[in-house]
Order: C-alpha cells, then structure tokens, then sequence
C-alpha cells in the first residue's frame, strides 16, 4: 500500500458525511447516496444528511465479501 493511501485511511474521520464516505469505500457519491436511500449500507441520516461511521462501514464491508465469499462457494 502506499504511503499517501496510509496516510488518507489514517485521516478520515470516524463520522463521515457522504462524500467522505465515498472516497473512503471508493465508489462515487451518488452510488452511495442511493445505496443509503435503499437502506443497504448503514447509515444515520441528520435531517437531510446521512452519515457514515468508519468502525460500522468496515463491519458492513467485512460482512459483504464474507456473503459474497459463501454464495460463490469460495468460503
């Protein structure tokens, strides 16, 4: 991995809004946005805004690839 991606990990906040979440799960802002709405990412919406918190997204990412894993017969 490289440094400035060490680096960027390292600094992201552990509540994020949506477009830091983003960056930080690398999909664009509207995907995500959307996967919000469909409620298949958790989340916290303040009013209009969603929220992200790092610890829960990377339990959530965790538990996809296992999923994902398991139903291709990988596991």
């Amino acid at each position: 991995m490289r440094q400035d991606s060490i680096r960027a990990i390292s600094d992201t906040p552990d509540i994020m809004k949506i477009g830091e979440a983003a960056r930080y799960l690398r999909i664009g802002k509207t995907k995500l946005y959307r996967l919000a709405q469909e409620g298949k990412v958790p989340c916290t919406k303040l009013g209009n805004e969603y929220r992200f918190k790092q610890t829960v997204l990377d339990e959530w990412l965790r538990d996809v690839s296992r999923s994902s894993l398991q139903a291709t017969g990988a596991a």
